[in-house]
């Protein structure tokens, strides 16, 4: 494709505008000029509506982002809490077997009991 049968392309989509007044209509724009013509005012809505959807997705993307790592941390902070919780209640397995208890408490001087209790009965 050549330059001229583009260019003859866009002049049967679109006839109505003068192609010689593009750079006239940029220029335009950072004058102010280009507001003040209706036909190009009542033609800025659809763009600006884009502008504002494409905004509103730009913001969706990046809070869906920023929730997907915050879960993903969260997700490691459970997992990182759950191996203390299983470490921490095989420690106090181990420390409350009877033998653990005895060993703890022969410093304050009391002992294991190795006497079975004994039935008291009570006549009437």
């Amino acid at each position: 494709m050549n330059l001229l049968s583009i260019k003859d392309k866009l002049y049967t989509i679109l006839p109505d505008i003068e192609w010689r007044d593009i750079p006239t209509m940029i220029g335009d724009i950072f004058t102010g000029k280009f507001f003040q013509n209706k036909k190009r005012t009542k033609m800025l809505a659809y763009p600006l509506f884009i502008t504002f959807l494409l905004l509103i997705y730009i913001f969706n993307n990046n809070y869906s982002n920023k929730l997907a790592r915050q879960t993903h941390q969260l997700e490691k902070d459970i997992q990182e809490i759950h191996s203390e919780l299983v470490a921490n209640t095989s420690e106090l397995m181990l420390q409350g077997r009877m033998s653990k208890v005895a060993k703890s408490l022969e410093a304050t001087g009391i002992k294991l009991n190795t006497t079975p209790p004994t039935k008291i009965i009570v006549y009437e």
